[in-house]
This record gives structure tokens, sequence and C-alpha cells, in this order.
């Protein structure tokens, strides 16, 4: 009995030991929550209830960094609503946080459909669509509208006619004219009909159908609207640069000046740039169209600069968001580091029982340290593959060559200096916008490697054809790769198109995806020859050192390998490159 009564005892002390720690715990939460609260209005302390009003209001008057401010702190501690949810994401878009704005929805989709809660899924899908617009993912979000068209009822047909504002413009831009102009007939409410972002819309639809007295009228009276509104937030460039569009497809210059001047004008601070790019180009088509290769010439130089200030500012948002990342990280050390000056404190008052849960604190600490040392192995990491990705830049000689042409053509005169320049802004514009990703789109490679090889199409004297191909699989799969892996191959082979007999050189890239595996086999009609061979083993070296690179990250094998196939006089070099890939 008395061995048994001492074996409750412990148990009773060690309960009481547990109970201490927790109000210890507990009375540390709220001290740290209380030190680090946002200071809010009183009205908005006090009255739970008056919270989304309070941020509404803050919404209107267009406060959005105080919004982000409000709810990233809430965040930290607290579940958000749908409503803060979707007041929080539409603040990031607003500060062009597109990214941020995008990662938020997708959370508010999958608590939706944790709690079978169709209502807000539907609203967050439309808020989907909105930043998916925003970020330019086009393809995707042709593909998004197709996927969830079934989610909708008719009882939901006002938040489907929302949705069909962004869809239609997502097959507008995909070249599906058709869909586009059906998915803005299904928007039949009136409210919606007489805004102006469904008449400027459905304008510039109308526009690619050809049907340009209907396009006028309607994005005319989208510009009276706005003037009328007097609003300081409206971009009435984009309307005047709409009607320009226009009349420049009809060939009106006169007029298509007249608008593109105005558009110019009213070009503001708080503009987007894309718009702003637009106008450019549009501008860059007027004089072109005019045979004014000067002035077509001055704006397209302008387009290249703002460009670069996009890239510039999508940088700077990153540097934001790791600085977000980097405050909430400071406030939970904050928090660890209270609670073990707590514990340190009153420890000498703890018995043996305690032992346990002081080993188990320490390991927790542990682990904390032991992730936070993972983290950094990856920031090193990510270093290392960026050191790696400097050996696929384009090479500043091409630049410099390609420079040179354009002047010589600009000075003989020449008809195709017009292609030319198109042609050359469009390869620094892909190579830019690869240049500062680890991995980009199969697509986005294609792309690139077909717009070199045409400005070298246009710097050759001698003659070269080409031909790059995506299989099914790849096409549907949509990989993510390694930029410019075959730029330097391609650029080795062009440099001896004079040593092909027959006068042609024959470019072929296939990209073919099979047993779980991505191959790139590159086919010319170049023969063995040892001087070649000797440049393409160098090559090679330096490619297998990158693939290594990216097949750590990507946990797929990489390879690549040379071959020569046929006899001597049909002989033909074939590179196959096993890449490292990913997909979303």
């Amino acid at each position: 009995m008395r061995r048994d009564y001492m074996h409750i005892r412990i148990i009773f002390l060690l309960m009481s030991l547990l109970y201490s720690f927790s109000l210890v715990a507990q009375k540390d939460t709220v001290r740290i929550i209380q030190d680090n609260a946002v200071k809010l209005p009183t009205k908005f302390k006090k009255d739970s209830t008056l919270n989304v009003a309070y941020l509404d209001t803050l919404f209107a008057k267009r406060a959005f960094k105080d919004i982000i401010d409000i709810l990233s702190e809430k965040q930290l501690k607290d579940t958000l609503s749908f409503e803060e949810y979707i007041l929080l994401s539409r603040s990031y878009g607003r500060t062009k946080k597109y990214v941020t704005g995008y990662v938020l929805t997708e959370e508010m989709i999958k608590k939706a459909q944790e709690q079978n809660d169709t209502l807000n899924l539907l609203e967050a899908l439309n808020l989907k669509a909105e930043h998916m617009i925003d970020l330019n993912q086009i393809k995707k979000g042709s593909r998004y509208c197709d996927s969830i068209t079934p989610f909708f009822r008719k009882k939901d047909s006002v938040l489907f006619m929302r949705l069909c504002f962004k869809c239609g413009l997502f097959y507008k831009y995909e070249g599906k004219l058709q869909k586009a102009y059906e998915s803005y007939k299904k928007i039949t409410l009136e409210k919606y009909r007489k805004l102006t972002l469904f008449k400027n819309n459905f304008g510039i639809i109308l526009i690619d159908l050809k049907k340009y007295d209907e396009a006028v009228e309607l994005i005319s009276e989208s510009l009276e609207i706005a003037k009328k509104r007097n609003d300081i937030y409206a971009d009435l460039n984009i309307y005047y640069n709409n009607i320009a569009s226009i009349y420049l497809k009809k060939r009106d210059f006169k007029n298509a000046k007249i608008y593109l001047d105005s558009a110019y004008a009213s070009i503001k601070d708080g503009s987007r740039k894309a718009s702003e790019i637009t106008i450019l180009d549009n501008y860059y088509d007027l004089y072109r169209e005019q045979g004014d290769i000067e002035e077509a010439y001055d704006y397209l130089n302008k387009m290249f600069l703002l460009n670069e200030s996009i890239l510039k500012d999508r940088y700077e948002e990153k540097i934001q968001m790791i600085e977000a990342a980097n405050k909430r990280e400071g406030l939970l050390v904050k928090r660890v580091k209270y609670v073990r000056d707590e514990l340190s404190d009153t420890k000498k008052n703890i018995l043996r029982g305690t032992l346990f849960l002081l080993s188990l604190i320490f390991v927790l600490i542990l682990l904390f340290f032991f992730f936070k040392n993972r983290s950094i192995q990856a920031s090193y990491e990510k270093v290392l593959v960026n050191q790696k990705l400097g050996q696929v830049k384009l090479n500043p000689d091409n630049i410099s060559h390609s420079l040179q042409v354009m002047q010589n053509m600009i000075d003989s005169k020449d008809k195709k200096t017009v292609v030319f320049i198109s042609r050359f802004s469009k390869l620094l514009r892909a190579v830019l916008e690869s240049s500062r990703k680890i991995f980009i789109p199969l697509t986005e490679e294609k792309n690139i490697l077909e717009y070199y090889l045409k400005v070298q199409e246009l710097e050759q004297t001698s003659k070269f054809t080409f031909q790059i191909t995506i299989d099914e699989e790849s096409e549907f799969l949509e990989p993510q790769i390694p930029p410019m892996l075959l730029q330097k191959y391609l650029e080795h082979s062009i440099q001896r198109i004079d040593e092909v007999k027959e006068g042609v050189l024959n470019l072929k890239i296939d990209f073919i995806f099979e047993n779980d595996q991505l191959y790139s086999v590159f086919t010319s009609n170049l023969k063995r020859e040892e001087t070649f061979h000797k440049l393409l083993e160098e090559e090679m070296e330096k490619s297998k050192k990158v693939l290594e690179v990216f097949s750590k990250k990507t946990s797929v094998s990489s390879d690549i390998s040379v071959s020569y196939v046929g006899e001597e006089e049909n002989q033909q070099t074939n590179i196959k490159i096993k890449i490292p890939y990913k997909i979303n």
C-alpha cells in the first residue's frame, strides 16, 4: 500500500510541474503578443466585427501597404478570415507583388476545399485568375479557365460572369479569339456591361476579330466614362492606345498618331510600365510602316530601356519578399529567446521531474539550429548554381557583331533592317528575362533558340536551315529546364557554315520525353573534323559541370555525348543531352 501511495504522489508531482510549465508558457505567449501587437486604432481593437469594415475603408483609400502590415502581423498569431485573405491578396496585387498575392489565393483555395465552402472557393478561383493575368501566365490561365468551369452552378452566374472577364483575356492573348468573344458574350448582367473594364476589354477582342467600327465605339465609350468620372487613378492612356491600335490596323496613320500622343501624354507615375511599352510598340509600328527607320529605332531603344526597368522592379519585389520573411523569422527568434530566458530564471525551483521537460526543450532548440543550418546550406548551394549559370550567358562578341551588322544595314539602307532590329530586340529581351532565372519553361527555351537562329539567319551570307520540335508529351508536361544549354553548340556550328560542301547548313533540334527523362538531340550536317571535335569536347566538359549542379538540384540524372552518323560523304554530327528538369 505504501509503495502504491508513493507512486500516486510522484504522478501528482509530475502533473503539478506540467501545469506550472503550461502557465509559464501561456504567460510568455501573452506577453510576447502584447509586445509585438500592431498599433491599431481604438475602434479596430474594441469591436472585432468592425475589422473588415475598417480594412475595406483602407482599401477604398488605396492604403494597400497599411492593409498588408496589419494582416501580415495578424497572420503570425491568428488565422485570417476569407474576407481578410481576399483583401490581403488584392493589396499585394495593387502594390505589384503579384507572386505573393498568387500564393495567398492557393492557400484560400485549399482552405475553402477543406471546409467545403463553395462560395469562397469561387471567390478564390476568380482572384487567382486575376493574379495570373498580372503575372502574364496566358497559356496556363487559358487551361485554368477550361478546368474550373465545372465548379460553377446556375446560381453562381454572377461569380461566373466575373470570371469571364479574365478568361476572355486569356483566350484573346493565346489567340483563341472565338472563345474570347463567346466568353465576353456570356457577361449579360447590365451593370457589368456598363463598366469601362467590359467595354475596353471587349473592344480589344473585337480588334483582333477585325470588327474595327464596333471596337472603336466601345473603347471610345470607356474613354468618355473615365473622363467624366475624373478618377485620378484611371489609366486613360490604355483607352487612347487601344483606339490608336485600331487606326494603325486601318492604316489611318494621322488619327493613330493623334491618339498615340494623347496616350503618351496620359501616362502618370502610377501607370503600369507594361502599358507604356505597348504605347512605345505602337509608335514603333507607326514609324516603321511609314518608313521612318530612325524614329522607329529610337522607340525600340526606349522599349529596351523600359524592359530593363521592369526586370529591375521584379528583382526588387523578390528582395522585399525576402525581407518580409526575415522579419517573420526575427519575431520567432525573439519568442524562442524569451522562453529560454524564462526557463533559465525558473529552473532553480524545479525538481528532478522537470529534467525531462528541459531535455525536450533542448532537443527542440537543437532542431531549430539544425534546420537553420540546412537553410544556410541551401542558400549556399543556390549561390553555387548562380555561379555555374554564369557559363551559359549570351556571348558578348555575338552581341557586338550583331550591333555592327545592324549598323551596316542601316548605313546601306538594307530592306531587311527593320526585320533584323525586331528579331534582335526579341532575342535580347528573351535572354535578359531567362538570365535572371535558374529554370525556364521548355517552350521559352525553344523561343530563345528560334530568336537566336533567326538573327543568325540574317547575319550570315551563306545559307542555312533550322528546325526545332517538341514532342507532345513534353508540351503536355511543360517541364522547366536550365536556360541556354544548346546556344554554344549552335554558335560553334554556324561558325563552320563554310565547311559544308553542299553550301547549306542544316540544323535540327528535337526535345523528346521518354522513360521519365527529357532529351535534347541536336543534329547538323557537319562532318567530323579534328579541330571541331576537340572544340566540342572542351565545351561538353563545361556543360557536364553545369548539368551536374542541376542534377543535384532536381534529383534527375544528366549526361551529354557526341556521335557521328553515316558515311564520310553524308556524315552528320549528333549531340545528345540528357537534361535535368522539374515540373511545377
